[in-house]
């Protein structure tokens, strides 16, 4: 199966995140809680999967070595704490099957 990418975000404390959100958009999602007010762009270079809101040439004509990109612009409406901030990835199955070759090298290097 091929792998496919769904992009993902929490407007909210729940987890896991279950809000899709539209991929090398020209125009960003809007976020509102209680605690947060703004907006999310993301960009990944050759995106196809679900989502797909534009091939991403305006943000990649211009970042011609970078493969994705997370923009988020906003205000905190009070003072959070470290623990009520959470900025991450989760999948949904194990990628070590889908990583370019010499992943393994190049982990156990940094360790």
């Amino acid at each position: 199966m091929p792998v496919s990418l769904r992009v993902l975000v929490s407007t909210d404390s729940a987890y896991p995140p279950t809000t899709p959100i539209s991929v090398n958009s020209s125009s960003p999602t809007r976020i509102s809680t209680g605690k947060f007010e703004g907006e999310i762009s993301v960009w990944v270079k050759d995106f196809h999967g679900e989502g797909a809101g534009g091939d991403g040439s305006e943000y990649f004509d211009k970042r011609s070595g970078m493969t994705y990109g997370i923009v988020v612009r906003g205000k905190f409406l009070d003072a959070p704490t470290a623990d009520e901030v959470v900025f991450g990835n989760v999948f949904e199955r194990p990628i070590r099957d889908s990583l370019p070759w010499g992943t393994a090298v190049a982990v156990k290097f940094m360790k």
